[in-house]
C-alpha cells in the first residue's frame, strides 16, 4: 500500500506540473494572439494609407524606362520605395500593387500560426474536462457516484450512495476532497434519517436526526466540530422530551425533561457529562413537585420528598 501511495503522489505531482505548463503556454498563445490582432490593425491602417496615397497619385501606366528602373529597385525589396513610404511620398497604382503583394506574402506565416493556436491550444484547454464523474459498485452492490477534479482526483461537488436496489441512502457535497455543506442520510424506506452540516470537513451548523416514522428526534447546533448550546430531543410522536445544554460535546448546564403530556418531569444541572450536579427536582405527571435532591457529580441524596 505504501508503494502504491508513493506512485500516486508522484503521478499527482507530474500532473500538476503539466497543468502549470499548459497554463503558461495558454498565456503565451493569448499574448501572441494580441500581437497578431495589433499587427492586423496596423496592416489595415497601412491599406487605408495606401488607398489615400493612390488617389493623390497620377493614374497612369509607367513608361518602359520607368518600369525597368522600378523593377531594378524592387529586386532590392524596396530600397527606394521603403524610404518613399516612410517619407509619405505619393505612389501610383503599380507601386501599390507591388507593395501589397509583398505584404500578403509576409502575412501568410502569421495567419497560419494564429490558426494553429486557435485550433490547437485553446481547443485543448476547452476540451480538457475540469470535473470527472465516477461511479463505483462495491462487492455488496452499493453504488457510489461522485464528481472529482481531473488533475488531482479530489472529490468536488455532488456525492451520492445507493442501495443495491437503487434506493438513495446518502447525498453530500465535497470541496477539495472534504465534506462541505449539507450531508443527508436516508433510511432504506426513503425517509430522512440525519441532516448535518459541514464546513471544511468539520461539523458546523444545525444538526437534525429523525425517527423511522419521519418524526424529528434530535435538533441542535455544532460549532467548530463540537456540540454546543441547547439541544432538544422529542418523542417519536412529536412531543418534546428533553432540553439539554451542551459544551464541548458534553452535557454542561441546565436540563429539563418532560412527560408526553407536556408537563415538566425533571429539572437540574449536568456537569462534565451525564452527571447531575446541584439541586435536582422531580415532578409527577400533573406537574406537582414530588422530590428534591442534592447531587454531586451524579451522586444524589434526597433532601425532600412529598408524602
Amino acid at each position: 500500500m505504501r508503494v502504491l501511495a508513493g506512485r500516486r503522489f508522484w503521478v499527482d505531482v507530474l500532473c500538476s506540473l503539466f497543468s502549470v505548463l499548459c497554463s503558461l503556454f495558454s498565456v503565451l498563445c493569448s499574448l501572441f494572439s494580441v500581437l497578431c490582432s495589433l499587427f492586423s490593425v496596423l496592416c489595415s491602417l497601412f491599406s487605408v494609407l495606401c488607398s489615400l496615397l493612390s488617389l493623390t497619385s497620377k493614374d497612369k501606366e509607367p513608361t518602359t524606362e520607368n518600369r525597368e528602373q522600378r523593377t531594378d529597385n524592387i529586386k532590392f525589396f524596396g530600397s527606394v520605395y521603403r524610404w518613399r513610404i516612410l517619407a509619405l511620398l505619393p505612389l501610383n497604382n503599380h507601386e501599390i500593387r507591388i507593395y501589397m503583394r509583398y505584404l500578403l506574402i509576409a502575412l501568410l506565416p502569421l495567419v497560419a500560426l494564429s490558426n494553429c493556436k486557435n485550433a490547437g491550444g485553446d481547443q485543448a484547454v476547452e476540451d480538457k474536462p475540469q470535473l470527472q464523474t465516477v461511479e463505483v459498485t462495491d462487492s455488496l452492490g452499493y453504488v457510489v457516484k461522485y464528481t472529482r477534479r481531473a488533475f488531482d482526483y479530489a472529490k468536488q461537488g455532488e456525492f451520492s450512495r445507493r442501495s443495491p436496489d437503487g434506493k438513495l441512502l446518502e447525498v453530500a457535497h465535497f470541496a477539495g476532497d472534504t465534506l462541505h455543506g449539507l450531508r443527508i442520510l436516508f433510511y432504506e424506506t426513503g425517509d430522512t434519517q440525519i441532516v448535518e452540516t459541514y464546513q471544511d470537513g468539520n461539523f458546523e451548523g444545525p444538526y437534525k436526526a429523525y425517527y423511522p416514522n419521519g418524526q424529528l428526534e434530535f435538533i441542535g447546533q455544532y460549532s467548530a466540530n463540537t456540540m454546543d448550546g441547547e439541544w432538544k430531543r422529542y418523542y417519536d410522536t412529536g412531543e418534546l422530551m428533553e432540553i439539554v445544554t451542551l459544551r464541548d460535546n458534553l452535557e454542561n448546564g441546565p436540563f429539563k425533561e418532560y412527560y408526553k403530556n407536556g408537563k415538566l418531569k425533571t429539572e437540574g444541572n449536568y456537569k462534565d457529562g451525564d452527571y447531575e450536579n446541584g439541586l435536582l427536582k422531580k415532578y409527577d405527571e400533573s406537574g406537582t413537585l414530588i422530590q428534591t435532591m442534592n447531587c454531586e457529580m451524579g451522586v444524589c441524596r434526597t433532601v425532600w420528598k412529598k408524602d
